[in-house]
């Protein structure tokens, strides 16, 4: 094995790999933010595109993308070793023979798989759960945007020009999905204001009557319709935004898969979310979206990326009181939520608005 280098660049001739594969098994939010990586990668390889394997639950994000090539599975809520579903993978990693293995999640499952693939180059941040899996290891900054920390990986890899922006795409399917699901409301000439109403964790969710309060002011300002969206565990605080709302609204919250929920977003003007990755799907699908952060803040490296995102959030001392929030307040007033006023949530979106969208 070779030594595991800190060196800024890894002198790998990328012109000569022609099989890679890019490992990202956290959630959602995660995955969008590593395309920018992701299109990096591929333009510098010879086939132009590059695997990516990714948990059951994101991998609808990224089909569609050319710069991808095959989408492989790691269920990580299954034991590593477990049959049939491991023994499925290992054999795919044996057959592609891969020999460039990129991983900017720091996880112990993910550098044994970056292990098992036997490439010859596995390259990920010197932070790594399992440092020794890998052959060539990049600086991890955690001062610097989540975005640009994946992109790092890309330039000690000397990988040419940087692909900056977020980039995911509706399958037709997709877009026919929403053509349908959207006929009504679309019909009355409206604008479309999406909204994610939930988060997995319960300090990130702007409280449901807050929430409504803000896109009902949006909406009679803008002449909007609203559609709500989240998983089918949040239908019941999408029902409680929908009470809240006395403009025209559709509530699809657990009526899409991932796919289809691409196509329902790219056809919105506008996007609300908590700091979830509904705010950054939102983002890679070109849609203006204003993210309400509380718990966390743009300023550890989650903030909304590009021109066409805001983030909006209370300056209370307490706040950020994680990385990834938590199931409950430590103080119990839930002050950096709630002193966000849906006026100023508002005044973002339509601030979005006039700039127009990419």
């Amino acid at each position: 094995m070779i030594p595991p280098s800190k060196d800024p660049t890894i002198p790998i001739d990328l012109s000569r790999i022609e099989r890679a594969l890019l490992i990202q098994t956290a959630y959602l939010g995660d995955l969008v933010r590593t395309t920018p990586l992701i299109q990096t990668l591929s333009r510098a390889l010879p086939g132009g595109s590059v695997d990516v394997l990714v948990i059951p639950q994101t991998a609808e994000a990224i089909k569609g993308l050319a710069e991808v090539g095959e989408v492989l599975i790691y269920d990580k809520r299954r034991r590593l070793g477990q049959f049939p579903q491991s023994a499925q993978l290992w054999r795919k990693l044996k057959e592609k023979r891969y020999q460039l293995v990129v991983c900017p999640h720091l996880s112990l499952r993910s550098a044994l798989v970056a292990s098992a693939s036997r490439a010859r180059w596995r390259v990920s941040f010197a932070e790594s759960n399992a440092p020794y899996l890998f052959t060539h290891l990049v600086p991890y900054d955690p001062n610097i945007h989540i975005v640009e920390r994946y992109l790092a990986l890309a330039k000690a890899l000397a990988a040419g020009e940087i692909v900056p922006d977020l980039h995911l795409r509706a399958t037709a399917e997709a877009k026919a999905f929403a053509e349908r699901s959207l006929r009504e409301i679309k019909s009355r000439g409206r604008g479309l204001l999406a909204v994610f109403c939930g988060s997995v964790w319960p300090t990130k969710r702007y409280p449901a009557e807050m929430m409504a309060l803000a896109v009902q002011e949006t909406a009679s300002r803008l002449d909007f319709g609203a559609v709500l969206l989240g998983t089918e565990d949040e239908r019941k605080l999408a029902k409680e935004v929908e009470r809240g709302l006395k403009i025209a609204n559709i509530n699809l919250a657990g009526e899409t898969n991932l796919s289809q929920l691409k196509g329902v977003v790219e056809s919105c003007d506008l996007c609300l979310a908590n700091d979830s990755g509904g705010l950054h799907l939102a983002l890679a699908l070109g849609v203006p979206t204003v993210g309400v952060y509380g718990p966390t803040l743009p300023s550890q490296g989650i903030g909304p990326w590009g021109e066409h995102g805001r983030a909006v959030f209370a300056d209370v001392e307490c706040s950020p009181c994680g990385t990834h929030g938590g199931k409950s307040c430590p103080r119990g007033d839930f002050a950096c939520m709630k002193d966000i006023s849906p006026s100023e949530v508002a005044d973002a979106l339509i601030d979005l608005h006039r700039k127009g969208r990419r």
